[in-house]
């Protein structure tokens, strides 16, 4: 399997839905059905229905949205764990992360970001506590991680027209396109070492105000942090976290000059480590 083709949260997506009881019309689904509202037709879905319809793209294709329990089982035993409890030192002794593991779900969340980032399905930040993965005993599968999202229906959304001007507009998108990358920056960092950002005290005690952490801490301590990646992963893997604190375009999700920065300096390094590891078969 290619770590880059690998889509977070499709399929078997975990996902909340919020609407109000005046959004839930129900509405006739199957293979002729174009869904207009997807949460509203998963809402409002029959659980023994096998397809609810199909999603029109951009490009006027068309996608059937078939359930996962038509091409996979799932096992009664598996259980579904957060990547903030596998990183967490008090896990550890029950679940621990190979390096192939995470040098593949390095790979895998760079990518999906990418193709996410704008998309309903990923509208802020990639949070470890957002990421499940699914485990069988002391197993973790890591080749298909999972993202809990909270989604509201479009026809709420629409009752709530944007009134911010548009330069501040520009200003948001470029500070959230910042965010997201530091933050993968960080989920990086936490997968290079097999360890939570939150548990490098001798390093993140410098960045603490009386003692506790502020909205800066976590991004001070990853960019000390990084200068320990050379020696644990190599030159490759460091500088494509470095590319995720430190552009050469101005940050911009819709801008493809920057998406093809952060392909270049990123996901390409992160499966060119995995191609030299003979780690990119997945097998």
């Amino acid at each position: 399997m290619d770590p880059e083709s690998t889509d977070l949260g499709k399929p078997g997506l975990v996902t909340k839905f919020q609407h109000s009881p005046d959004d839930l019309l129900p509405e006739p689904v199957g293979i002729d059905s174009e869904i207009k509202d997807l949460c509203s037709a998963l809402e409002t879905s029959d659980p023994n229905t096998s397809c609810l319809g199909y999603l029109c793209s951009p490009d006027k294709k068309c996608h059937e949205f078939r359930s996962i329990k038509d091409n996979q089982t799932v096992s009664e035993s598996s259980q579904l764990i957060s990547l903030d409890q596998l990183l967490s030192h008090s896990t550890k002794a029950r679940y621990e992360l190979t390096r192939k593991q995470r040098y593949r779900l390095a790979v895998i969340l760079a990518a999906s970001l990418l193709q996410l980032q704008t998309t309903p399905w990923l509208t802020k930040n990639m949070n470890k506590k957002d990421i499940f993965l699914e485990c069988h005993g002391r197993e973790v599968i890591t080749e298909r991680p999972y993202i809990c999202h909270l989604f509201s229906s479009i026809k709420h959304l629409s009752a709530s027209p944007s009134t911010t001007p548009p330069e501040d507009i520009t200003t948001t998108t470029r500070f959230a396109a910042k965010a997201s990358l530091n933050q993968l920056g960080i989920l990086l960092l936490e997968l290079c070492f097999g360890r939570a950002i939150e548990d490098q005290s001798h390093i993140r005690e410098e960045f603490l105000f009386n003692g506790k952490p502020h909205n800066q801490t976590d991004i001070l301590t990853a960019r000390e942090w990084i200068s320990d990646v050379e020696f644990e992963a190599g030159l490759e893997f460091r500088n494509a976290i470095k590319s995720c604190f430190d552009f050469d375009v101005k940050p911009n999700w819709n801008d493809i000059k920057f998406t093809q920065s952060i392909h270049a300096g990123v996901v390409q390094p992160l499966k060119q480590i995995l191609h030299n590891s003979g780690w990119a078969d997945g097998s």
